[in-house]
């Protein structure tokens, strides 16, 4: 299966859970540490849970799109994470380095890339303020 195929299946898998709002693809070693390393040998997919998801059945939802990849598509090697459940520093990666593949909801999908991005730039202030009150000590 080529690339461009690739992503329309997981398209359509996504599509089939309600659950999920908007998908994100990344090829493998586009998820930076804070060391610069990378996280993951594999591709990774990027999900987006509904507002009215609740945070405890992340994990579930999770395990259901891994679940449906496998046996729909016969896809075994990517890693799933619910980007509503990561840290600022991964989503403002996810954002920076992938391919958006997937929105049900314009408007969520929206809301959730500002208020990562908007996250991710306090986190960076944040740090910023940190390391001066540590290099000044």
């Amino acid at each position: 299966m080529d690339g461009d195929e690739r992503l329309r299946v997981v398209g359509k898998v996504l599509r089939r859970d309600s659950k999920v709002v908007a998908g994100y693809f990344m090829s493998k070693g586009v998820l930076r540490t804070a060391r610069g390393g990378t996280l993951g040998r594999r591709p990774v997919l990027g999900i987006v849970a509904s507002q009215e998801t609740p945070r405890g059945r992340y994990p579930e939802l999770r395990s259901r799109i891994v679940s449906d990849l496998s046996s729909v598509a016969g896809m075994h090697d990517l890693d799933v994470m619910v980007l509503n459940d990561v840290p600022a520093g991964v989503k403002f990666n996810v954002l920076q380095h992938s391919d958006g593949i997937y929105a049900s909801s314009w408007a969520e999908r929206v809301l959730f890339e500002d208020l990562a991005i908007m996250e991710y730039l306090d986190f960076q202030m944040v740090e910023e303020l940190m390391t001066e009150v540590g290099g000044n000590g």
